[in-house]
């Protein structure tokens, strides 16, 4: 499928990570957030084999502690973006089906399934996805659309990416991937964070143009070239510079 083949052009980027449960508070958090950075930091050397090995000590650290004490924040805020970073990882180094094999393990951690299991879908519908197991993947997907809802833009942002991204390459829905991604870009709007934002804006404008929607990709381009600034990643400013090229070619509006 030509979408797939160019859609995988766009590489994601890594998540996020991990707090040695350990701690309470402010030093809680601090080391949380050291923790994330170090992990981040293993992602974007690309030595993901050393990240995955240091995620899943700590993550069986917060499991053995969330087995014996009352559930933190902290603690719930570390688990989710653990089960994000371990996609991530698993996803850089290809290693899909060692992946899937892992995520399934973490499926049948009671913690885990009352605080992630958001994440817990959309990980393993992801991976699945680049297995190519089409049906476990829709069907892990349909499973995360069942869920409740909830408020945090920040978790959502990155759920929706990796949930339309299986639609599309997995069902060939376009539909359903422009709905996630369209409740995406309100919570952007409504102050919600995605390290590379840009991205999901480009891949909207993509998708309205393959169903001829093409005001809205229109503005949705151009919203992803106005938003461009340095800290942004330039392939993704390309693509939506291409894209919009493409699109006023397709018009005859070659001016």
């Amino acid at each position: 499928m030509k979408i797939k083949t160019f859609m995988l052009l766009l590489t994601l980027s890594a998540g996020a990570c991990t707090v040695p449960p350990h701690s309470s508070g402010n030093q809680d958090t601090q080391q949380w957030q050291q923790t994330i950075q170090q992990l981040n930091t293993l992602l974007k050397e690309r030595k993901h084999q050393a990240a995955i090995d240091e995620g899943k000590q700590k993550i069986s650290e917060l499991l053995a502690v969330a087995d014996h004490t009352e559930p933190k924040d902290t603690m719930v805020k570390y688990a989710r973006q653990m089960v994000n970073f371990f996609y991530f990882s698993y996803l850089g180094s290809k290693q899909f089906r060692p992946g899937i094999e892992y995520l399934d393990s973490l499926n049948d951690a009671p913690f885990l399934q009352q605080h992630c299991k958001h994440e817990l879908l959309s990980a393993r519908a992801g991976l699945h996805q680049m297995c190519g197991d089409n049906e476990a993947a829709i069907r892990l997907a349909d499973e995360y659309l069942q869920l409740p809802e909830y408020d945090d833009a920040d978790r959502y942002i990155p759920q929706a990416e990796i949930v339309s991204g299986v639609y599309i390459y997995s069902g060939n829905d376009i539909p359903q991937a422009i709905r996630l991604l369209e409740k995406a870009m309100e919570c952007y709007h409504q102050g919600g964070k995605f390290h590379n934002m840009l991205r999901i804006i480009s891949r909207l404008g993509i998708y309205y143009r393959l169903i001829g929607e093409y005001e809205k990709a229109v503005a949705t381009n151009q919203e992803a070239i106005n938003s461009y600034n340095d800290s942004i990643a330039p392939p993704n400013i390309v693509i939506a510079y291409g894209e919009q090229a493409n699109l006023y070619a397709e018009l005859g509006m070659y001016d």
